[in-house]
């Protein structure tokens, strides 16, 4: 017995579905393709535009500390008598100290804040707490005061100090290079820079000839400059 026409047709139409399902899903654009990475998370050597690019920091290493006394009055000798803490002497600067992070000079790496990052990634890296990027250890008047009231019964010779633990160390980060006369495209590059900061500081008078027992390592190093 012969099919009827409607589910002849019907059958037909199925078949030519299942033959063109092939070449459907060969053509169909996917859902699943991804954007376009962000410019600060590209590798080097990748294209790049200048005013879009964003540096960013890959890593930091060869941390060192030393202790800086960058402030010392002259060694000064007091009579004896009662000493307030508010008692203070002029301390001259001897070594400054900025916060910061050197780079290749470059518009887009100015307006990054990348001395910023650099710092924040060492605090993160190496377990610090450091002073902010643009900081620095002196001011155009300072004076430095006893850190307790004194009571002398003779004369002593006394160092004023303010210094601090100096953190330094190297980095890694990315800026967009460009080539010839090209002003605004071009590729990145991974380059290196310092860094630099303090954590911790100490300040006042120390006697000396007292012994070091409790000071801490600022405080000995001011000892070993100032009383010699």
């Amino acid at each position: 017995m012969n099919a009827p026409a409607s589910s002849t047709g019907q059958w037909l139409a199925h078949v030519l579905c299942l033959a063109l399902l092939p070449l459907a899903l060969a053509v169909a654009p996917t859902s699943t393709a991804h954007a376009a990475p962000d410019v600060e998370t590209r590798a080097a050597g990748t294209g790049c535009h200048t005013e879009h690019f964003v540096p960013r920091v890959v890593r930091v290493f060869d941390r060192e500390k030393d202790v800086v006394i960058h402030r010392r009055a002259p060694n000064i000798t007091l009579a004896p008598g009662r000493y307030e803490s508010t008692y203070s002497r002029k301390a001259r600067v001897r070594v400054r100290v900025k916060a910061g992070a050197s780079y290749s000079s470059s518009g887009s790496i100015e307006a990054s804040g990348l001395a910023k990052k650099a710092l924040g990634k060492a605090e993160a890296t190496f377990n610090l707490d450091l002073a902010v990027a643009g900081s620095a250890t002196w001011a155009t008047r300072s004076r430095v005061r006893i850190n307790r009231t004194l009571v002398l019964r003779n004369s002593a010779s006394f160092v004023f100090f303010r210094g601090i633990e100096r953190v330094r160390g190297k980095y890694t980060y990315t800026t967009c290079v460009t080539e010839g006369d090209e002003p605004f495209f071009g590729h990145v590059e991974r380059r290196r820079g310092r860094w630099v900061s303090w954590q911790d500081s100490d300040s006042g008078a120390l006697r000396c000839g007292d012994p070091n027992s409790g000071l801490s390592n600022i405080a000995e190093a001011a000892k070993r400059q100032g009383c010699n």
